[in-house]
């Protein structure tokens, strides 16, 4: 911007006067006057300088309890604050259990954590739908895409076209068996070397030669969660079943 006064003078100066007002504030204005033969030109210049960006917080729930895993999030908060000076991580433990219901929670009453990771997928899904939850297709992309995802872990965060959460880590479900009531009962237990799975009717027939109720059961399984369900969902798709009929 630019302001011109005219203003009458005896005799003819020349002269340049500069000052110079540093405020701290983001916006800086510096002032210079040139008086020259007869008239005062004065420029305002003013120069816009970004504010500083106010320090922020990630809030973390985290199901992580097992030492090793721990580790694992401190380093990868360490790395991120590192990189991200202005930023902290604020990192919470929640258990397993309590993680939908408190996450359920703190959304409707207005407080819900950044991050947070939990099995009950149905939860990200539900409150994704109702706009609680941002789809992260953008982190997706970023990370390679959903190529770049062992296929049973990504379809796992996908709904109506959009991912709403990112897989990070896998585990086997396993199945134990008594290698000693195997062999009273004759049961032959397949080459793990050449075959990794019994077949449907090959687990219910071996169940059934071990069943001897109340004493014994053929086949003892854990409904708890996270994972016992899993278990029962794979018997009934692998066999065709449903839960609903439509």
């Amino acid at each position: 911007m630019e302001k011109i006064v005219e203003k009458p003078v005896e005799k003819v100066v020349t002269q340049i006067v500069e000052k110079e007002k540093i405020v701290e504030k983001p916006v800086e204005k510096v002032v210079t006057q040139i008086i020259e033969k007869e008239k005062i030109v004065e420029k305002v210049v003013t120069v816009i300088q970004p504010a500083a960006k106010a320090p922020g917080k990630i809030t973390f729930w985290s199901q992580a309890s097992l030492p090793t895993m721990v580790d694992v999030w401190k380093k990868v908060m360490a790395d991120f604050e590192k990189a991200n000076a202005d930023t902290t991580v604020d990192y919470q433990f929640v258990s397993y259990a309590d993680a939908p219901v408190k996450v359920t929670a703190a959304i409707a009453a207005g407080s819900p954590p950044n991050l947070t990771y939990i099995y009950a997928h149905g939860v990200y899904i539900q409150q994704g739908v109702e706009g609680s939850v941002v789809p992260v297709d953008d982190v997706i992309k970023e990370l390679g895409g959903d190529k770049a995802f062992f296929e049973p872990a990504i379809v796992l965060q996908l709904w109506q076209g959009k991912y709403y959460s990112v897989p990070f880590t896998m585990g086997p479900d396993l199945t134990f068996y008594r290698k000693d009531l195997f062999e009273q009962k004759g049961i032959k237990v397949p080459d793990l070397n050449t075959k990794y799975t019994l077949t449907w009717d090959e687990y219910y027939d071996a169940a059934m030669k071990l069943n001897d109720p109340p004493n014994r059961y053929g086949m003892v399984q854990c409904l708890l969660p996270p994972h016992g369900e899993k278990f029962q969902w794979g018997l009934l798709m692998s066999n065709g079943g449903t839960v609903f009929d439509k």
